[in-house]
């Protein structure tokens, strides 16, 4: 993939928690750099503005707003994969799937007796080649 995409991609990691609220980052990565950061954050329940934001950074602006996924390359997911997410941890539940063609979709783990949203890692629910 990389060398089919001359290293250039975009990648969307979802969450979403118990209470409803959906967040989703897309990241674009030109030539092994990132170049923007996109994120929406929608709650279906909530018309409060702090609960249905969006916002896009560019080159210059990327990992300086809060609450999205970390603006990372491919390469440095899989780095993270190995030295945290997939790292053993006593008693805590690993999950690692490659449903995006071969390349990771859920990598993380879950710490034992944690009752709401602890999954820790990343979701990648869409890889595409850079346009």
């Amino acid at each position: 993939f990389k060398k089919n995409t001359e290293n250039s991609y975009q990648y969307t990691v979802s969450n979403s928690s118990w209470t409803g609220m959906t967040q989703q980052t897309t990241i674009s990565v030109k030539k092994g750099k990132v170049i923007q950061r996109e994120f929406k954050q929608s709650h279906p329940q909530s018309s409060l503005k702090e609960n249905n934001i969006s916002w896009i950074e560019n080159e210059q602006e990327i990992n300086t707003h809060k609450n999205a996924a970390e603006a990372i390359t491919l390469d440095e997911v899989y780095k993270k994969a190995k030295k945290i997410w997939l790292a053993k941890k006593d008693g805590a539940k690993i999950y690692f799937e490659t449903k995006n063609n071969g390349i990771i979709s859920t990598c993380g783990y879950v710490e034992p007796n944690c009752a709401d949203d602890c999954f820790k890692g990343i979701r990648i629910t869409k890889i595409k080649p850079l346009n």
